[in-house]
């Protein structure tokens, strides 16, 4: 069986082997030996790159684009409830370094 988003279109189209995803759930893939970008909203297969590693070029020639990883950056930042400026906020463990304070 195959995997819950090709399960959704594997009656139109087969996306092939899906090994990468952006922001927005569209997925990167190999067909037929061509890398091609399989979009989640409208289904459509589009090739990108001939090898895996021209698609490697592509992607860093404009990360931005291709990943929409800067839109989920500011998402993550405007949502999360414990800002670096909080007593709260995330900090690595001590086992990375981080010095141990008293709890009490």
């Amino acid at each position: 069986m195959p995997g819950p988003l090709k399960h959704e279109y594997e009656s139109f189209v087969d996306p092939g082997l899906c090994f990468a995803q952006d922001t927005f759930a569209n997925q990167f893939s190999i067909k037929e030996g061509t890398i091609c970008r399989f979009d989640a909203e409208t289904g459509v297969l589009t090739p990108v790159a001939a090898t895996v590693a021209k698609w490697a070029e592509l992607i860093q020639s404009n990360d931005r684009l291709w990943t929409g990883w800067p839109i989920a950056y500011r998402w993550k930042r405007s949502t999360d409830p414990f800002p670096s400026t909080s007593a709260c906020s995330r900090r690595p463990p001590s086992a990375a370094g981080a010095a141990m304070r008293s709890r009490l």
